[in-house]
């Protein structure tokens, strides 16, 4: 069951029953209350009865009294014979249907007392009167009620008396408004100590309900935190039939993944250490030039790469400078581009160095290709731009399997040249012959810059391309500063050109000076 459901069967469970019985107890209580207001309000207008007959009493208290003296007495009067008539409290109770007629009588209406009488017999209903006066004041001491009966005595009719003190009708309602008080403390007590329980039992219930909850839960809470120490071998094992359950297989699910993508990441710290390590961590020293290079890489490790190799033991003021760009980012790139990195070092210092320079230079570059393609086996390659700077003659040597042109800017008059080649990258074709070039007349101040196409394909949030121009913009800005800052001044104008848009390429530059 979900826990959706289980909710809906709590609130079911613990508030409908409370409820239904609050509204029980709510009918029966109101229908007592109902019995006892009606009895109020009929004893309220028995009461009504008495005060309007008392004033008219108190009007005609003489004349009724001689009136009551006219009325030729046919014996005991019937309405005093309690045993053949309804007593006093039976017609109490009865009064009600009375008052209507009782008050019909007004005051005006009655001009003597056997006029009263007269008009109190001529009604088809009873109607009600007070005789007799209670000490001096002349309040009213009795109500009676007069009803005409069929016999005649004499020239009168006949008439049946019911007397009831007056006095008896405030007790009486004094009552009944304590039986209606009592009625609704009752009903509060009732409903009040019933509310009381059910709250207990929804309390004690969503408790036992929440615990449902709870415990699974803190089973998951636990096992999370085992993973987040390192114990990945452990399994959440819930059966609850709800989402939780669910949340533990996908919990137990991802524990696999996890685990690879630990291994991942540590393989990973691995080669980016391996990486940082085989990039050249100071440019070396050698008369005449100012070098720097930088990478900046998108992932953890990434597949560009620049290298210098001092050749200084071989001719003087003489350097070899590679950038490569490996396809692809990760660990297979970096282990491709370490092989280069070792396949051309090895082989850089080996090489003729004496007048067949540029056919020893194409046959390196050969060789590494070759290398790379039986290793690789097709599937990945890499660009390679590797010049051998000399700045005894002035001159620059280079090969570029696949790569983006150098470039070579004159401070002086502004003019940029672009080092090509026609060659395909590394890894290719095995029997691909490599052809170096060379360009003379290096002149002081001149500055070579060689980069991978991260820097040129660096997007704005608009998807423009930062493009060669800007990238020349740079360089003449900061033409007279040293490499290592021209450096960093490209990598800052591509952060800024980038703006919130995440780097999607490696980024690599070698600037190399001619300082002399």
């Amino acid at each position: 069951m979900s826990i959706q459901w289980k909710l809906l069967v709590v609130i079911l469970v613990v508030a409908l029953p409370p409820l239904l019985m609050i509204a029980w107890l709510d009918r029966a209580a109101l229908s007592d209350l109902g019995d006892e207001l009606r009895l109020v309000r009929r004893e309220a207008l028995v009461m009504e009865a008495g005060q309007r007959l008392q004033g008219l009493a108190q009007l005609h208290a003489a004349d009724l009294m001689a009136s009551a003296d006219e009325v030729p007495p046919p014996g005991p009067l019937p309405g005093l014979d309690l045993s053949r008539h309804q007593p006093p409290e039976a017609w109490a109770g009865a009064l009600e249907a009375q008052v209507v007629a009782a008050g019909a009588i007004g005051a005006g209406e009655v001009q003597s007392g056997a006029a009263a009488l007269l008009a109190a017999t001529a009604l088809s209903r009873p109607a009600g009167f007070v005789i007799g006066r209670r000490g001096g004041d002349g309040a009213a001491s009795r109500v009676v009620a007069f009803a005409r009966l069929g016999a005649r005595l004499g020239d009168s009719p006949r008439a049946l008396a019911l007397t009831l003190p007056v006095a008896a009708l405030e007790p009486a309602l004094l009552a009944a408004e304590a039986r209606a008080a009592g009625a609704i403390e009752r009903h509060l007590a009732v409903s009040g100590t019933a509310l009381a329980l059910f709250l207990t039992i929804a309390v004690a219930f969503s408790v036992i309900f929440a615990r449902t909850i709870t415990r699974p839960l803190a089973s998951l809470n636990r096992a999370v935190r085992d993973m987040a120490e390192g114990h990945l071998d452990a399994k959440v094992i819930l059966r609850t039939g709800d989402e939780i359950e669910a949340l533990a297989d996908s919990v137990n699910q991802m524990l696999p993944k996890l685990r690879d993508r630990l291994k991942m990441r540590d393989a990973l710290s691995l080669a980016m250490e391996v990486q940082q390590h085989l990039l050249p961590a100071a440019p070396p020293v050698i008369g005449g030039f100012d070098i720097a290079g930088q990478s900046v890489y998108c992932d953890e490790t990434g597949g560009d790469y620049y290298d210098f190799i001092d050749l200084s033991e071989l001719a003087p003021e003489r350097i070899g400078v590679a950038v490569g760009d490996v396809t692809g980012h990760g660990v297979a790139a970096a282990l491709l581009m370490t092989t280069a990195r070792a396949l051309l070092r090895s082989r850089a210092r080996l090489a003729d160095h004496g007048p067949a320079l540029l056919q020893a230079l194409g046959r390196t570059v050969g060789e590494i290709n070759r290398h790379l393609a039986e290793d690789t086996q097709g599937g990945r390659f890499m660009t390679l731009f590797y010049a051998i700077v000399d700045g005894g003659d002035a001159t620059i040597r280079w090969v570029s399997a696949g790569h983006l042109p150098a470039l070579i800017y004159d401070p002086e008059t502004d003019y940029v040249h672009r080092l090509e080649g026609e060659d395909i990258p590394l890894g290719i074709d095995p029997d691909w012959t490599f052809r170096a070039q060379e360009r003379g007349g290096w002149m002081k101040g001149q500055i070579i810059a060689i980069g991978t196409d991260g820097i040129y394909e660096t997007k704005n949030p608009e998807g423009e391309m930062f493009g060669q121009q800007r990238f020349v913009r740079v360089l003449r800005r900061h033409a007279d500063r040293p490499a290592a800052e021209i450096c960093a001044a490209v990598v800052r104008a591509l952060a800024r050109f980038r703006g919130g848009r995440a780097q999607e390429d490696d980024v690599t530059l070698v600037i190399v000076r001619k300082l002399a």
